[in-house]
């Protein structure tokens, strides 16, 4: 596993694990539900299983991940399905839902806006989005 995957799967399984702790219990099941679009043997779904492995290990064992890759919810139900608690964690491509994600897609957006500029921007993609971003998120 690369160093990034490693990274990710960290820095996204403590928030979770901490999150879940720390809330109140509505039910006595530990097994967490991840909706995935992507089909099996995907490297989304390869790395939707190195998550739900690092879950139960960082967990002690106390919870785990079941990864339902392209059975439990699709790409275009997954949102509303983790809304409705069909699926407890989801792989959401926002830019399927601009009006839910409105700061996120705000990212993706900038930079595929920068592209206009064609190859005066090359090399400085990251400091256009940020700074878009920034303006973005103080003036809201």
């Amino acid at each position: 596993m690369n160093k990034l995957l490693k990274s990710v799967i960290g820095l996204t399984a403590i928030p979770l694990i901490g999150g879940v702790l720390a809330g109140p219990a509505v039910s006595e099941t530990r097994e967490l539900r991840y909706a995935m679009g992507h089909p099996p043997g995907s490297f989304v779904v390869d790395a939707g299983q190195a998550y739900a492995d690092a879950v139960g290990e960082y967990s002690n064992g106390e919870l785990s991940v079941k990864v339902y890759a392209m059975s439990l919810l699709n790409m275009a139900e997954t949102s509303a399905g983790l809304r409705d608690g069909i699926a407890d964690i989801g792989f959401v491509l926002t830019p399927y839902f601009p009006a839910e994600y409105p700061h996120t897609n705000l990212l993706s957006e900038s930079s595929m806006l920068l592209r206009l500029y064609g190859d005066k921007i090359v090399g400085k993609e990251g400091l256009g989005v940020c700074a878009a971003g920034a303006t973005f998120w103080h003036n809201t």
